[in-house]
């Protein structure tokens, strides 16, 4: 059963009104979703207006208003004025179309930058028109207080111009984040940044700057102006279960494929005649301006026609579905009129049942070293697994230490105790570690099951299919340090394997006879659920989700994203991506055309520290990591990501019990 939530806050960035890609049917989707998820608090992070677009607008009406006067002979209004009048304008109509969530009160932050100075006096204006629901607290970000966990939440946008445009997702909220903390400020035990367009968690202790998690939004307007690496569009929601904010869950939900494919929500008028019909159909399909000949071409109607049923389309005004037409005389093209996109149009989403994927993974086990949290890894692990319904467990590479580099005479690695730990017994140690995850999970949900069902109904193929559903699917991968191995003549992660089948057949055969029942399948059942992939090899879920892991053999970046973006890039036809390696924790969503959103979910490692990491002065993220996948007609609608960091305190001791434990294990398997 999941856990309840102890506080739910929603996130939005980049409403961006008077900017061409502004959309309040954008708007109202993305307060509908916070009010589904039950949020307490709502946020808006920097991007209730487009500033430049809106003191190009004024410019433009005084420059008019004295124009007229002139031609009148009178005297025109003074600039303060006709300023005043505009933002009274624009906070009455952002006033009318900002949705109102009942019960919850909307937090808004402007960002000089991308806001400008008329952002910040039309926030100022706005919460005297919205006093009940909305609050004003300035340009530049805010501290909020979550007194239900006892934590501060930073909420960080540009102060100044991001004059560079990154190919990466966390380069542009690392350098805000950077500054942040060099200032006066607090900075708050989670950080939020806002107007840069991604969709990026990171639980933060490997970012030494800040050593705190920090999330990335997305934005919920058209993004048509790039100015860092904008990508993400929708709304995110941030979920405590607990006091922890680095175990916070992130919820994205996406509504890039909407905005990409808008023009097909444009319905026809009811007495279009054929070739109308025709023609309005090329336009939502291409997406894209046309002229008379490209329609055309498209329809296989003469120009003639083209030009006569378009002639007619213009002339008809624009309604609640149908935005009209309009023709550009200078570059010759027919498109829809914009300003119903911006105002009129309302995202119909016929998304129909979600589907449902759940990982839990984990990468960088280093089974064997001192500083591998055993305990945390076989008690903690199996239990987010059963309290949040987990499917499937991925195991992300590296799941010994080895021996290269000296690790046994430098300390990182158990010598003697009743065994040396070489190779083999370190693929031993981990199957054992690996298969007290699985079987825990398949021994409470067997009892559940059992219980439910009478032991006594489930025999045969009954018993064999409850075996098989209470069983967890583990896919895994090697890493650089299972594959030491290979030069000396060795196959990786071999006895690996056939120690966790074998753990696992022991266990549930014990557990069967203690009910009473026997299974002769069970060794077939257990051996389909231990899938080795090769790196970046694509596996599918029941549901039809593509998924890889990969483990690069290669040093970490200095900036957190770039491994993940070239992840994705090289497991191209896979909407989810597991990394590790690098002992760097994140999650980071990619829309793309084509597949649509994709996901990458970077494991950390189940190490402390190490030596090596402590020499370069580099702080890992320990732990596991989940993923949430909801999926509808093939694509995916949303992603929740959480990371699960709490260590051993007395990490000697404690495994030095999971050793005992692992050493009676050898003996009775002998």
């Amino acid at each position: 059963m999941e856990l309840p939530s102890k506080i739910k806050v929603g996130l939005v960035s980049g409403l961006y009104y008077g900017s061409p890609g502004c959309r309040m049917g954008l708007w109202k989707l993305g307060f509908e979703r916070l009010k589904a998820d039950g949020t307490n608090y709502n946020i808006l992070l920097g991007g209730l207006v487009d500033g430049k677009s809106l003191e190009a607008e004024l410019r433009i009406r005084i420059k008019k208003d004295k124009e007229e006067a002139s031609a009148k002979g009178i005297k025109a209004e003074d600039h303060a004025t006709l300023r005043k009048k505009f933002i009274e304008e624009v906070a009455q109509i952002l006033k009318e179309n900002i949705p109102v969530i009942a019960g919850t009160h909307l937090h808004i932050t402007t960002s000089g930058p991308y806001d400008g100075k008329i952002g910040a006096e039309i926030a100022v204006r706005l919460q005297a028109l919205r006093r009940s629901d909305i609050s004003y607290a300035g340009e530049g970000g805010m501290i909020l207080e979550l007194r239900q966990i006892g934590k501060d939440l930073g909420l960080c946008v540009p102060k100044k111009s991001i004059m560079m445009s990154s190919a990466y997702y966390d380069t542009p909220a690392q350098g805000i984040l950077r500054n942040e903390k060099r200032g006066p400020g607090k900075l708050g035990d989670i950080v939020v940044v806002g107007c840069l367009a991604s969709a990026v968690f990171a639980p933060g202790d490997s970012f030494k700057t800040v050593r705190r998690p920090y999330l990335v939004i997305p934005v919920l307007y058209k993004i048509v102006e790039t100015r860092t690496a904008e990508n993400q569009i929708g709304v995110a929601v941030l979920d405590f279960k607990n006091d922890n904010p680095q175990e916070a869950t992130v919820k994205f939900h996406s509504f890039k494929d909407l905005t990409t494919n808008e023009w097909e929500l444009v319905e026809s008028p009811s007495d279009s005649t054929k070739n109308q019909l025709k023609l309005i159909e090329v336009l939502k399909k291409r997406h894209i301006p046309l002229t008379a000949g490209s329609l055309a071409e498209h329809t296989g109607l003469a120009r003639k026609e083209v030009e006569e049923a378009m002639e007619s389309l213009l002339k008809r005004r624009s309604g609640s579905s149908w935005p009209g037409l309009y023709y550009d005389d200078a570059s010759k093209v027919y498109q829809f009129k914009q300003k119903w996109f911006v105002e009129s149009l309302r995202y119909k989403e016929d998304r129909g049942e979600l589907k449902s994927d759940r990982f839990i993974g984990f990468g960088c086990l280093h089974a064997g070293c001192k500083h591998t949290d055993m305990e945390f890894f076989r008690t903690r692990v199996p239990e987010h697994i059963l309290a949040n319904d987990v499917q499937y467990l991925i195991g992300a590479g590296d799941f010994i230490e080895g021996m290269k580099h000296d690790l046994l005479n430098m300390g990182e690695v158990y010598g003697a105790r009743e065994y040396v730990f070489n190779y083999t017994v370190q693929e031993q140690l981990s199957g054992f570690l690996v298969g007290t995850v699985m079987y825990k999970v398949f021994q409470k949900r067997f009892e559940e099951m059992a219980k439910q069902k009478g032991i006594a109904k489930l025999s045969g193929k009954d018993l064999s299919a409850a075996i098989e559903s209470c069983l967890l699917t583990f896919y895994y991968i090697s890493g650089n340090h299972c594959d030491w191995v290979a030069p000396i003549g060795f196959n990786s992660l071999h006895t690996f394997r056939e120690e966790l089948r074998k753990f696992l057949v022991y266990q549930i055969s014990k557990m069967l006879s203690g009910l009473g029942v026997a299974c002769e399948d069970l060794f077939g059942i257990i051996q389909k659920k231990l899938i080795r992939m090769k790196m970046g090899e694509i596996f599918t879920t029941a549901s039809g989700l593509t998924c890889a892991a990969m483990h690069p053999h290669m040093g970490g970046p200095s900036t957190t994203s770039i491994s993940l973006q070239r992840m994705l890039d090289k497991c191209h036809l896979a909407r989810v991506v597991f990394g590790a390696n690098f002992h760097t924790a994140e999650g980071v969503s990619e829309w793309s055309y084509g597949p649509g959103q994709r996901v990458c979910l970077q494991f950390g490692t189940v190490k402390h520290e190490s030596g090596f990491e402590t020499t370069k002065l580099k702080q890992v993220d320990f732990g596991a990591g989940m993923l949430e996948v909801l999926t509808a007609k093939d694509r995916v609608q949303q992603t929740n990501v959480t990371f699960f960091t709490e260590k051993t305190p007395d990490l000697k001791t404690a495994n030095h019990k999971v050793l005992d434990d692992f050493e009676a294990w050898m003996k009775i398997s002998k």
